[in-house]
């Protein structure tokens, strides 16, 4: 029974670590999102600050944009959530049935601290990611707003410093997995550290790749090979970190890949080591935990006289409250 909660809990925390990976490349997105419409609006932008608007009034506008975007995403993706675990709830029960053992299971496990948890996460998320082209947007002077060409200019020198910060995170990533043994959540803090500072990362790995790669595109796709890396290079506020949140996305799917196939190994392994005989008996029953129901011992006994069956021994389970706790 240890084994197997164990096993769950671990399997849990997975899906936390997880889930809070799939919420780093949503900021990424929503990163890119603000700052897009951020430089669309640069004129828009440039006008309100010649004729007075300051610079908290300009943050605050772009910040109040993706509070009502996270808002709404976050409501839309509680009740998608709700939603798919009802029907995922049916579907894994179902297989529990078939395979292993009978699980009645009515309704989801949907606390409030749940909810508040999500809402706190999801807007908290989006307002953080829209903080810095917020913050970007306030700080500039207006005669530079509406120049967009020095905007990148400035894009590109912070790009190359966040790719600076990007690879001191992957070292203290690297350090801090080399102290595994200290906990699952050190190692989990070391993957994020990696993680994190690659994403940093990607947007300067990709303005040297395209400037190194630049005359090779052209000698082979022409002139469209060179436009095709400039115009990523000019628009690196955007295309730099489309990239990374894709990174990141790829990263995200091929971990999620193989924490299934080793849970589903892990689990394989476990009830190789706990469901050591052929055959299991069991009382009928409607519910996985009823214990008051015997197995008659005439049935037992024409079962274990019969010369195909070497050994049979006996348990059963009691489910009992200890200290607050079922034992």
């Amino acid at each position: 029974m240890q084994a197997g909660e164990r096993l769950t809990r671990a399997f849990r925390v997975n899906l936390t670590a997880l889930s809070l990976l799939t919420l780093v490349v949503g900021m990424f997105l929503i990163y890119n999102t603000v700052t897009f419409s951020v430089v669309q609006r640069f004129d828009l932008i440039g006008r309100m600050r010649v004729i007075g608007m300051t610079r908290s009034e300009v943050l605050n506008w772009i910040l109040l944009e993706a509070l009502m975007i996270g808002v709404l995403g976050t409501v839309l993706g509680l009740v998608l959530g709700v939603t798919l675990a009802g029907i995922l709830l049916d579907q894994v029960t179902q297989t529990m049935n078939d395979l292993y053992f009978v699980q009645t299971v009515n309704s989801l496990n949907f606390s409030l601290f749940s909810l508040i948890k999500s809402i706190a996460l999801g807007v908290g998320a989006t307002l953080i990611a829209a903080y810095l082209p917020a913050r970007e947007a306030a700080s500039v002077k207006p005669v530079l707003v509406l120049k967009k060409s020095l905007t990148e200019e400035h894009q590109k020198i912070r790009f190359m410093i966040l790719g600076g910060v990007g690879f001191l995170g992957m070292l203290a990533g690297f350090v801090t997995l080399q102290w595994g043994n200290e906990g699952l959540w050190v190692s989990y803090s070391g993957v994020f550290m990696l993680i994190i500072g690659s994403a940093l990362l990607v947007p300067f790995l990709t303005l040297v790749f395209s400037r190194l790669f630049k005359p090779l595109s052209t000698r082979i796709f022409g002139v469209f090979g060179g436009m095709t890396l400039r115009g990523i290079e000019s628009q690196l506020s955007r295309t730099g970190v489309a990239i990374a949140a894709l990174t990141v996305a790829v990263a995200s799917t091929n971990s999620l890949d193989l924490m299934v196939s080793s849970f589903r190994t892990a689990v394989s392994s476990w009830l190789q080591s706990q469901l050591r005989a052929d055959i299991y008996l069991s009382p009928p029953s409607l519910l996985s935990n009823q214990n008051s129901q015997f197995i008659d011992n005439l049935l037992v006994n024409k079962y274990s006289s019969l010369p195909e069956v070497d050994f049979t021994s006996y348990y059963r389970r009691f489910q009992t409250e200890s200290n607050g706790s079922r034992i």
